[in-house]
């Protein structure tokens, strides 16, 4: 979740029958289920590309549906089974007839795979860190639900897995759209994975960027970078995205991605206790990068004349 804490799993009801709504770039559509363990769970689509849309809705997080040519991909598997059914009734009425035939797992916290027996119940192979094998086998998949009985429980199945490596990639295509699932290391939970969409230059991210909107208790203060930010900046550098939205799964909606970026530029100010000063540095490049990119722009002098530059690079090889 947006917080580190233990793994509960919520059993939950089945879900309700959709109702209608409006289209557009306003909410599409309430799709209803039970929340179990709290109020009626809902999923309201917004439109945000062609074959693409942000399933806002409670309980939070929201979640994303990518329409291919034959089947469907749900991105989030929510913070309970209610939530997940809310999501994937909406996902057939806005692509009726077409499977689900992936559902991402960003990882293993509780408000982001309580719905997971959902998927597997509807069919879905569930793409997920390898990290998540032992604990989703041995633990979610087995977990009895007898007092009150899942969608798993009712209509047995067995799970498919796709599991990404550290630093991996998993790409769905379908020859037109093409989905790229990433690993991203943090400090938050390091079997997470991004979503990204080439065409569309959409990145869904949850947990390491959010949007609610408000201050948080734990955001950091004025001048600071949230360590999290950080990598997935770093991240993004590496892989070479072009990224110009966000759909983050803790939000209200889509967003520019100079969002996140105003945020990850690095400062400097007055440290008042050292009398120095105190920077925070985001964008940090190695020496051979460093080079490549600014060797150009660079002119240094030492005592009035040029470095012996071929004698520096052999004493100080990148």
């Amino acid at each position: 979740g947006d917080g580190e804490g233990p793994y509960r799993l919520r059993p939950a009801r089945p879900a309700h029958p959709a109702r209608h709504g409006r289209e557009g770039l306003v909410p599409a559509r309430r799709a209803g289920a039970g929340a179990g363990g709290g109020g009626p769970a809902r999923a309201e689509s917004t439109k945000v590309a062609d074959g693409v849309w942000y399933l806002a809705g409670t309980p939070d997080p929201n979640s994303q549906l990518v329409e291919f040519r034959d089947f469907l991909v749900l991105v989030e598997s929510s913070v309970t089974e209610g939530r997940a059914l809310a999501n994937i009734a909406e996902a057939h009425r806005l692509a009726p007839g077409k499977p689900i035939k992936y559902h991402i797992n960003t990882h293993h916290h509780s408000d982001h795979s309580a719905g997971l027996r959902a998927f597997v119940a509807e069919g879905s192979t569930i793409v997920t860190h390898e990290m998540n094998k032992k604990f989703y086998d041995d633990v979610v998949l087995k977990a009895p639900h007898t007092l009150e009985p899942d969608a798993l429980t009712k209509t047995p199945k067995p799970a498919q897995f796709v599991y990404v490596k550290d630093k991996g990639k998993y790409v769905i295509t379908d020859g037109v759209r093409t989905m790229e699932i990433y690993h991203v290391d943090n400090g938050h939970a390091r079997n997470l994975l991004m979503t990204y969409l080439p065409k569309e230059k959409l990145l869904m991210i949850t947990d390491i960027f959010n949007d609610f909107g408000m201050p948080r208790p734990n955001d950091p203060p004025a001048g600071l970078v949230s360590p999290y930010y950080a990598a997935l900046d770093t991240r993004l550098k590496e892989l070479k995205l072009d990224v110009e939205r966000l759909a983050p799964s803790h939000g209200r909606a889509v967003v520019p991605f100079s969002q996140f970026t105003e945020k990850v530029q690095g400062k400097v100010q007055p440290d008042r206790f050292s009398g120095g000063l105190r920077m925070s540095v985001t964008q940090v490049w190695d020496l051979a990068t460093a080079r490549c990119r600014f060797g150009k722009f660079l002119r240094v002098t030492v005592n009035g004349k040029a470095p012996d530059v071929k004698r520096m690079l052999r004493d100080f090889p990148a």
